[in-house]
């Protein structure tokens, strides 16, 4: 049966712009995901607007904010694109979008499917103790609840992460390690080693060293975070060490 090209449904399409389409997964934390969708008929629009005429249809996946049609932006009276922020998508999902358009009474449709990145999970964080008097002494696992009781002046502590699980395409990993000091002996000079958060540096070494002076009984949080290739960032992972100087 030939259809008659007066009654034929529009030509619909899409095309994801942002990322690009050959990226296998998409990080929902970190990036902007721009979708274009196009209407186009061969007896032409005849005042047609997109805005009006044609709509984005969430087929599968979350969006747990707002609508799919709240992310709408029309372009023109042919285009309307889809623009979804980062943080508005949900991690570890295949998402199912459609453009449909409606013109003359009939409806045509376009359908695109993307991946959403999991970031790397159930890794653990070590926390050993450095010798205060040999280079050469292998440092001491702290069990918890950690404790360090020391009159040396300064206190190394060496951080450890391990045991992180992700896609094997989503290695390696960046780890960022950092550590916070707070007072619990205000009687003493404490207050002299109260820092703000502070970060030890990110790269894919999964150990770092901390040195802290031994001013008065505080509490140290140390944490890691790992990052996976696209740039997925996992949960904090942290463990509170008691200093008793």
């Amino acid at each position: 049966t030939i259809v008659p090209e007066e009654v034929r449904p529009p030509a619909v399409r899409i095309e994801q712009l942002m990322p690009p389409p050959a990226q296998a997964q998409i990080t929902a934390s970190a990036e902007t995901v721009v979708m274009e969708g196009t209407i186009s008929s061969p007896s032409g629009l005849n005042g047609f607007d997109a805005a009006v005429g044609c709509e984005w249809r969430l087929v599968d996946g979350d969006l747990p904010d707002h609508s799919i049609e709240w992310y709408r932006r029309p372009i023109n009276n042919a285009v309307s694109r889809l623009i979804l922020p980062p943080g508005t998508l949900t991690e570890a999902q295949v998402y199912y979008v459609r453009f449909a358009c409606f013109l003359d009474g009939h409806e045509g449709f376009a359908d695109m499917t993307f991946r959403t990145n999991r970031p790397p999970r159930l890794g653990q964080l070590a926390v050993y103790k450095v010798s205060e008097v040999s280079l050469t002494e292998p440092p001491v696992l702290l069990e918890l609840p950690m404790a360090v009781v020391s009159d040396a002046p300064f206190i190394g502590l060496e951080l450890q992460t391990e045991g992180w699980l992700d896609d094997p395409d989503d290695t390696p990993f960046i780890y960022t390690f950092s550590t916070q000091r707070s007072c619990t002996d205000f009687d003493r000079t404490c207050t002299n080693g109260l820092t703000n958060p502070v970060v030890l540096g990110s790269s894919g070494t999964n150990k770092r060293t901390a040195t802290f002076a031994n001013v008065g009984r505080s509490n140290v949080t140390v944490a890691v975070r790992a990052t996976d290739r696209l740039g997925a960032d996992s949960t904090l992972v942290s463990h509170t060490v008691s200093l008793q100087g």
